[in-house]
């Protein structure tokens, strides 16, 4: 019996027939791979990622014996009265651990999910691509560094529905009026004036691309090497923002309780100049302000982020802003966790 969190099953041919039990559903494997999902409200999940299965309803609930054949590719749900089952999306295998990762490749620690690899094209544990960003232009992934100065002269959401967990992206400026950070059309309406102008977007790397020189530089803070698997980096140049839909995110690691963001935030001490202009950082709670950091110029500051993430809330949007040129103004997030 599976109560709350996910299983993946692998199962051989002379094992056919084994069963999953949740609170609403009983799954049956024809002979297949497959994961389930039972949630703590009682709904539940199954994706078919090989081969078959059938789910059927807990007769003690719906009152009726109803049954569904899933085939490979595709996933259904059971709703929370345990009444209704229906054909849902397609199967996502990310969202199931079939295969331990090996030891030189570690996972994300038990219990904490990783933005940066959410911004890589993974799932929070490991599975995003390295120096893969999010295009501020587009909202469509690229591949980093950035090594192009672009300037937008509009506000403008950019959804990435391509990205799980991911709302979208935008460039923030305070000047051309109203900043909207999420497709339900939250404002930010403390952002300042900037010039519109970005690098890239908000990428899975720790890597910076120096224009002048055309060398390519590690992000570090307080000694330490960010943009590994060990220490993951959310790269962050202003004027860049994103939003992340922490409810989808919910959804889809149901094992985990989101409690809070951290991460160390900062602008590398060994850059190659020293940056032109100010910077600030900013996380917001479904629009609202909840942290406002300031980078000045001439002095090198690091900083720990602790942000508590009531159960309600929907969307973190993180924000990195600059009054004048952002030029070496690589701000990023190191080690940026949900838990």
């Amino acid at each position: 019996a599976l109560r709350n969190g996910r299983l993946a099953a692998v199962v051989p041919p002379q094992a056919k027939g084994f069963r999953v039990r949740t609170r609403t559903a009983l799954i049956t494997d024809l002979g297949t791979e497959f994961g389930v999902i039972a949630r703590s409200d009682g709904s539940t999940e199954a994706h078919v990622l090989k081969g078959q299965i059938t789910v059927a309803l807990d007769p003690n609930r719906s009152g009726r014996a109803t049954s569904l054949i899933v085939s490979e590719g595709q996933a259904t749900a059971v709703d929370v009265s345990g009444r209704t089952i229906r054909g849902g999306p397609a199967a996502r295998a990310d969202l199931f651990l079939l295969q331990l990762p090996p030891s030189s490749q570690p996972s994300s620690p038990m219990g904490r999910l990783n933005l940066a690899d959410i911004v890589g094209g993974g799932n929070g544990r490991g599975t995003g691509t390295l120096e893969r960003g999010i295009d501020l232009g587009t909202g469509q992934a690229f591949k980093g560094p950035a090594t192009t100065i672009r300037r937008s002269r509009r506000n403008e959401f950019r959804p990435s529905p391509q990205l799980h967990g991911v709302d979208g992206v935008f460039v923030p400026n305070g000047a051309l009026g109203p900043v909207v950070i999420s497709s339900t059309g939250l404002i930010f309406s403390q952002c300042p004036q900037t010039t519109g102008s970005y690098y890239g977007g908000p990428a899975n790397s720790g890597k910076f691309y120096d224009i002048p020189s055309r060398q390519t530089y590690s992000a570090r803070l307080n000694g330490i090497s960010f943009g590994t698997p060990t220490h993951p980096a959310l790269n962050l140049h202003p004027n860049a923002g994103i939003t992340f839909d922490v409810d989808q995110i919910r959804q889809d690691n149901p094992d985990i309780r989101i409690n809070r963001f951290t991460a160390l935030c900062g602008v590398p001490k060994d850059l190659p100049q020293t940056q032109f202009s100010p910077a600030d950082v900013w996380v917001l709670l479904d629009g609202v302000v909840r942290l406002h950091l300031h980078y000045p110029a001439e002095r090198y500051v690091v900083e720990k982020v602790d942000v508590p993430i009531p159960a309600q809330t929907r969307f973190l949007t993180l924000v990195t802003t600059c009054s004048g040129r952002a030029d070496y103004s690589w701000v990023f997030f190191g080690d940026p966790f949900l838990q």
